[in-house]
């Protein structure tokens, strides 16, 4: 009897200790990616401030724009510049869209070996309140220095436009009428100022600050399924559009209401 509690107490005492060592090995695991997920996101920071200072550039030398237009908008992205460089916060306009959305899109990619990491932790840790608290918070972590990141929530209203191919801009607002668990559903209407009204049913989803729009139904209108994907960025949603699975070089940018 003596020999099987010490065996038992043995026992014991080694799963303890294995659970500790595992612990402390996913421990190092994880802050040696969000290490690391944090170099990749300083070099695409060093990317970002030269993306400011080309579009700067163009502005400067853009002889279409009057002195005093382009003289606003350098002074606009150059408060963006110093923005970004103080707290991280993303630009707002239209000069620096193309740039916010590569930097994102580039963001999102380096972080996606990190999301897995921590779901499959998370999945591993269920019912272990200590265990499961601790990869939350180191999820968390990663995620502050994820710039723009913001629920959504639902009954909102995001108003903005849509650049066409053919060079038209017209009204687009997105609805979004039910959200929950990052997953939500929603409508899209488009161009209805100006006698081309359109109208879809969507179903999205939100990965981090990667966003999806998927149109399930026509509402009103003859156009066809499209597709948006993009980043929510604060209090605004940059998307690309796809026609057949095919991306367009259409862009939609929606502010929230």
């Amino acid at each position: 009897m003596r020999l099987n509690r010490i065996l038992l107490t043995f026992s014991v005492a080694w799963v303890i200790a294995s659970v500790t060592v595992a612990n402390a090995d996913a421990t190092n695991e994880f802050d040696s990616a969000v290490k690391k997920y944090q170099t990749l996101k300083s070099n695409s920071d060093k990317k970002m401030l030269k993306a400011f200072d080309r579009v700067i550039a163009q502005i400067r030398t853009n002889r279409n724009l009057s002195a005093e237009t382009r003289n606003r908008h350098i002074l606009e992205i150059q408060d963006e510049k110093q923005r970004f460089v103080k707290s991280n916060e993303l630009p707002y306009s239209d000069g620096m869209l193309l740039p916010t959305l590569a930097y994102v899109n580039e963001l999102y990619g380096k972080s996606t070996r990190l999301n897995v990491m921590f779901e499959s932790a998370l999945e591993r840790a269920i019912g272990d309140r200590k265990e499961f608290d601790r990869i939350e918070s180191i999820k968390d972590r990663v995620q502050s220095i994820l710039p723009g990141r913001t629920e959504i929530g639902g009954n909102t209203q995001w108003n903005g436009s849509r650049a066409l191919a053919n060079g038209r801009v017209v009204d687009f607002y997105v609805r979004i009428t039910r959200y929950q668990n990052n997953s939500f559903e929603g409508e899209i209407w488009q161009d209805v100022t100006t006698g081309g009204k359109t109208g879809w049913a969507f179903e999205g989803k939100l990965e981090g600050n990667a966003i999806e729009l998927v149109t399930k139904k026509i509402l009103y209108g003859k156009a066809g399924q499209m597709d948006l994907r993009g980043f929510v960025i604060g209090n605004r949603i940059i998307l690309m559009t796809f026609a057949n699975g095919m991306q367009t070089n259409e862009v939609v940018s929606v502010n929230k209401k």
